[in-house]
């Protein structure tokens, strides 16, 4: 049984077949049946609680191994670290950091499910008061911050 880190699921893939009539793992968390969104494979998933359907397939997408569910894995974390990286460069200025949460999620990266994830834009740059920030997407499409203060000459 695999746990994601990020929210604490537990997923296991087995043969279905096996666990047509059984609702609970031996640890006693709730199993459902899940679909990976990209190959549509079934998997089982244990959730502590009584998952909706969404985030049950949203989880054995997680869980998956094909080519589509790893890529979008990549997308997340990428996403993921990005946010991270500007919560850690930018702590001072707290409405330039939520400013640049959101564009890194609507606007820097999409998900193209036929061939992973792709950049929209290669290069940006935003100056909040006295920090230039430079965002940039490298060969393989992870995200780059770079932080530089300006400071003013008088």
């Amino acid at each position: 049984m695999k746990e994601n880190l990020n929210t604490g699921i537990k997923t296991e893939t087995v043969h279905i077949p096996d666990l047509m009539n059984e609702t609970t793992d031996k640890d006693g968390h709730m199993l459902k049946t899940g679909t990976c969104r990209f190959c549509h494979q079934p998997h089982m998933v244990a959730f502590n609680y009584d998952a909706p359907q969404d985030v049950v397939d949203e989880e054995a997408t997680r869980s998956c191994g094909c080519d589509l569910a790893r890529h979008h894995k990549a997308f997340e974390l990428n996403t993921e670290q990005a946010r991270e990286k500007i919560e850690k460069l930018m702590k001072n200025y707290p409405v330039g950091k939520e400013v640049l949460k959101s564009y890194i999620d609507k606007n820097f990266l999409f998900e193209d499910s036929a061939s992973g994830t792709q950049a929209i834009f290669k290069y940006a740059v935003f100056v909040i008061d006295n920090v230039t920030l430079k965002i940039s997407t490298d060969k393989e499409d992870k995200i780059k911050i770079r932080k530089r203060s300006v400071t003013e000459e008088e």
